[in-house]
């Protein structure tokens, strides 16, 4: 089976489509990976608190990080493994997923304001 890097975008804009179709939600979530465990080791997440608790009476947070743990394991599988973390944004309940080092995904920590 050959990557496909699209794969995780897609993946991810089904899941917000299925639990947050009518809701209009912003923020970021910065997540780390556990190299050696294949999955999340901690998020950060960057909402206003209505937003916040939306996301979590949804079930949204914890299929996101079940969906994160595949798609980590999908880019370990492919030997993709130096960026493991990374940043969803959402705007307007709309998700983009950028994959990043460990230190880029500090950094993107340490210099977004945090909205909660």
């Amino acid at each position: 089976m050959t990557y496909d890097s699209s794969f995780a975008q897609h993946r991810l804009t089904q899941l917000t489509e299925q639990l947050l179709s009518d809701t209009s939600v912003s923020g970021n979530i910065i997540f780390f990976a556990d190299e050696e465990d294949g999955r999340v080791c901690g998020a950060t997440w960057q909402f206003e608190d209505e937003d916040h608790s939306l996301l979590k009476d949804s079930d949204f947070t914890y299929m996101l990080m079940e969906l994160l743990d595949v798609l980590i394991r999908y880019r370990a599988s492919h030997g993709v493994t130096d960026t493991l973390n990374g940043i969803i944004q959402m705007d307007k309940s709309v998700p983009d997923i950028q994959w990043l080092t460990v230190s880029e995904a500090e950094k993107r920590r340490g210099s977004l304001t945090p909205t909660v």
